[in-house]
This record gives structure tokens, C-alpha cells and sequence, in this order.
């Protein structure tokens, strides 16, 4: 086990039986978290980012509300780090919501490297829309 990692709040390793893959699981600051991977010579083959969709709803202890820069510089910082992270033939997949979509496109093409390809699929989770007050938005 890499020397930094047992100063993270909370991780575990878990190998899929008899296949000698390891999959882990970190539950501590992401940045904070992917700077000690980065410092031990860690690369991954898959990152899932799901940042904060800066709906302004709270939920815990999870921060949801922030200026534009400062969701920005939040995400950005994030979208690099996770970038270093990743091996030759890695694949990131991103999770937002359609009103942070344009500022997140944004974000990959400038804070990734032009070598990052990227395609955007969109999935309905309520295909009948979002009920709101006198209408339907879908």
C-alpha cells in the first residue's frame, strides 16, 4: 500500500476474487486525496467526477452553493488533478446537471489538455420533466 494513503480519512482496497484486480474506494477530500495518490506515482484507468451541481439545495454536510468563480476554480482544480491521475488509455467520465453543462464543457476544453476527446451523453432520469411551478421543464 502506497505510504501517503493511510493518512486519508477513510479508504479501502478490494480485490474482485481471483481476478488480481484491485479496486479502491477513498472517502476524504478529492483533492486533498488525489494530490497523495499523484505524490505515491498513482495512475488509474477510470475516474467518475461527480462535482457539486450548484443547485443551491443543502443535503448534510455537502456544499451545493457557490458563486460561478468560485464553482469554477473548485471544479477546475479537481478536473486537473483527476487528469494527472489517469493512465494512457484511461477514461473519465463527468456526471452534471443541464444548467452546469455549459460552464463544464467549458472547463474541459480549457483545463484539459486538447488530447482529451470528449462526447456528451444525455440521459432523462424523469423523461416526463421536472415538475415546477405552472409548468413542466424537460
Amino acid at each position: 500500500m502506497p505510504g501517503h494513503l493511510p493518512a486519508m480519512n477513510h479508504y479501502s482496497t478490494t480485490e474482485i476474487t481471483g481476478t488480481g484486480t484491485l479496486h479502491r474506494a477513498i472517502c476524504d477530500d478529492n483533492l486533498a486525496a488525489m494530490q497523495h495518490l499523484q505524490d505515491d506515482g498513482e495512475s488509474f484507468d477510470f475516474i467518475f467526477v461527480d462535482p457539486p451541481y450548484n443547485t443551491g439545495r443543502t443535503r448534510d454536510a455537502y456544499r451545493n452553493r457557490w458563486s460561478d468563480h468560485q464553482w469554477v476554480d473548485h471544479v477546475s482544480a479537481r478536473l486537473k488533478a483527476a487528469w494527472s491521475l489517469m493512465a494512457d488509455d484511461a477514461v473519465m467520465l463527468i456526471t452534471i446537471d443541464a444548467r452546469s453543462l455549459s460552464k463544464m464543457l467549458v472547463m474541459i476544453e480549457t483545463v484539459l489538455p486538447s488530447s482529451a476527446r470528449h462526447q456528451i451523453v444525455s440521459v432523462a432520469n424523469l423523461p416526463s420533466g421536472a415538475s415546477m411551478k405552472g409548468f413542466r421543464r424537460s
